[in-house]
């Protein structure tokens, strides 16, 4: 999963790029700079569409990204229907399909941000007069604990003096904001000492896996014991087939579970591509388990 992180604090106009850190960005979860929009997100929009109509209106588009798309999908809300950033996002998104977390900014405006999420996960921190928004808590958890996690179809308008505004898309409706208290330690999420993250989590790998049988694996009689699959117990040892569905680390897994499974249960394993498998009409019978498997924990 892409991660950035948007810090919005005391700026002016001449100076968005300081409030700006990307922590990771690749094509689909980037930061967009269009004629003074800004557009940060994690997206997975059908676009094609909607690209076509605002061709026909004069827009330009130098690439194939979901982003260039609905930043410039809600510049021209915003100047057709003559409304404000907010608003514009809000219409723009009842137009799109599919998944994504935007955070958008508009440089005639920059004391104000606008989030919205479905699908992707999106939190905002919560500081003094400073807000934070992010893939999630970890980028901004040295600067405040303080936050806010955004549920599916809502959005958020930070205003740096009217503070945080959230509203529900489908229902178009204010509701009040859940300021959660995060006890995670930036110690917890920092490298630790090692030259790197990568490095970092190879050599955590041993307590992981502890932490991961702690409270499975009952000794000294050597069980496993998840209590949430004991009720599917038969459903698995009876089973025609499984069937992973998966993306990113979460396919190496499941080609790992693959090979355990035929292994020791002599079930036949396919493993799909989530991003592909979407898309198919896949025959799926009576008897056959399908496991999604989360790539970032909300994926």
């Amino acid at each position: 999963m892409e991660k950035f992180i948007l810090i919005m604090t005391k700026i002016n106009k001449k100076k968005v790029e300081e409030f700006i850190r990307v922590d990771h960005a690749g094509e689909r979860g980037a930061i967009k700079i269009y004629e003074g929009q800004l557009l940060a997100l994690n997206t997975f929009v059908k676009n094609d569409k909607l690209k076509k109509i605002l061709l026909k209106k004069g827009y330009r588009f130098s690439s194939d990204t979901d982003s260039e798309v609905l930043v410039n999908l809600i510049e021209d809300i915003k100047k057709s229907k003559k409304v404000k950033l907010g608003k514009a996002v809000y219409y723009a998104l009842k137009q799109v399909v599919g998944a994504y977390a935007i955070v958008a900014f508009d440089s005639t405006n920059p004391k104000e941000l606008v989030g919205a999420r479905l699908g992707s996960p999106l939190a905002i921190g919560v500081g003094e007069s400073e807000y934070y928004f992010g893939s999630d808590a970890t980028p901004f958890l040295e600067f405040t604990k303080r936050c806010v996690y955004l549920n599916d179809n809502e959005m958020a308008i930070v205003n740096l003096k009217k503070g945080l505004t959230l509203r529900e898309i489908k229902k178009d409706s204010i509701i009040d904001p859940y300021i959660q208290e995060l006890k995670q330690e930036i110690e917890d999420v920092e490298k630790g000492g090692y030259d790197h993250f990568m490095l970092k989590e190879i050599f955590e790998l041993p307590q992981s896996i502890t932490d991961t049988f702690r409270g499975r694996l009952i000794s000294p009689e050597e069980k496993i014991s998840i209590s949430s699959l004991k009720r599917h117990y038969k459903d698995f040892t009876s089973a025609n087939r499984i069937i992973f569905i998966s993306c990113g680390t979460s396919w190496h897994s499941s080609l790992l579970g693959e090979y355990f499974f035929e292994e020791l249960l002599r079930i036949p394993v396919e493993v799909e591509y989530a991003s592909e498998f979407r898309y198919r009409n896949p025959v799926i019978n009576k008897g056959d388990i399908v496991i999604p498997i989360s790539q970032s924990g909300e994926t």
